[in-house]
């Protein structure tokens, strides 16, 4: 599946129980990801975002998040912040394995 741009818009957004993602790819302007509450299982393609306040907002997420490939520009905030929650990130081939993440924009 391929989300493209969203303006002022998500790709994907909401609170949840368990989601599972996999050969997803989410490009273009707006904000890509923004999700709460719950436990995530998820491999993407690509996580790219050129726009928006922040790129990839994971908010009381545990399990694991993984992007293969992407690049973020352009995030007016802060560009891919974790705050609570136990994640393991991976993304484009690096490795962040803390609690709490908050990446400043470029």
């Amino acid at each position: 599946m391929t989300i493209g741009s969203t303006g002022a818009g998500t790709g994907i957004k909401g609170n949840f129980g368990t989601l599972v993602v996999r050969e997803t790819t989410i490009n273009g302007t707006g904000e890509a990801i923004d999700l709460s509450n719950g436990d995530l299982d998820a491999i993407f393609d690509n996580v790219s975002s050129i726009s928006g306040v922040t790129a990839v907002n994971l908010d009381t997420v545990t399990g694991s998040f993984q992007a293969l490939a992407g690049s973020i520009s352009g995030s007016t905030g802060t560009a891919f912040n974790v705050s609570g929650g136990t994640l393991t990130v991976t993304y484009d081939k690096e490795d962040i394995r803390l609690v709490v993440v908050n990446l400043l924009p470029e």
